[in-house]
């Protein structure tokens, strides 16, 4: 959303288990197993049709036009494998989804160092149309290298300098620092893990423009995202 208003302007596709025993599981919860075990990649396309098949329900029911992107994320696994570009762009056109309505968000962790296939594809995924997002910017060793050496279109701000103890924010300085940074390098910036109005009220005073976290909302379903936002959609 952004800071200022409240505005909804994009959303996250995120990847919740109705285990049959365990209830609703989180995706720390299993994905570094089925990451082990080889089912990181099926289940990453698993959330690229299901955002992309509810994207394509919003924008029917709005007569056709786009409402915002969504933000999609893709594992080290799914870009190293060898079909990943070929499913993304064959999925966006079953669905009739422009490339510019989805957000590919990659961690930190992978290393896309120059030259690599991972950055190739990057840089050629971008080329196509698609926004690139750099996921809990700021934790890892390369956040600066990153912004160098291949262009991005957001970073979001990790939620460890965001969500302090007794509402406030972490690291106001690391938050200052890394805003001058986008700025620098014509990056849009997102917040993560905004929970209070304090917090909130810090980043749109240093500047920050968007964010998210429980302090709008929990995860949702996509009928109750578009039950909060009726007049955003038909």
């Amino acid at each position: 959303v952004t800071i200022a208003d409240g505005e909804l302007v994009g959303c996250e596709a995120l990847l919740r288990w109705n285990h049959p025993t365990e209830g609703v599981m989180g995706p720390t919860d299993f994905m570094p197993l089925a990451e082990q075990t080889g089912l990181a990649v099926p289940i990453g396309k698993f959330v690229l049709r299901t955002a992309c098949e509810q994207l394509a329900n919003w924008k029917r029911a709005n007569g056709g036009s786009r409402i915002f992107p969504m933000n999609v994320n893709v594992s080290a696994a799914e870009l190293l494998d060898n079909d990943f570009e070929s499913v993304l762009m064959a999925t966006v056109q079953e669905f009739g989804i422009d490339p510019s309505e989805l957000t590919l968000e990659i961690t930190e962790s992978i290393i896309l160092d120059a030259g690599t296939r991972p950055n190739t594809l990057v840089e050629r995924l971008r080329n196509a149309g698609f926004n690139i997002c750099i996921d809990d910017f700021g934790t890892g060793y390369s956040s600066l290298r990153y912004l160098q050496q291949f262009k991005v279109d957001v970073i979001k701000i990790d939620r460890s300098f965001v969500t302090g103890h007794d509402g406030d924010v972490a690291s106001e300085p690391i938050v200052r620092t890394l805003m001058t940074l986008a700025e620098a390098f014509d990056v849009r910036v997102v917040a993560e893990g905004i929970e209070t109005k304090r917090q909130q009220d810090v980043l749109r005073n240093v500047g920050c423009r968007f964010g998210q976290g429980y302090y709008y909302s929990r995860a949702l379903r996509a009928n109750d995202l578009a039950a909060m936002y009726p007049a955003m959609f038909a």
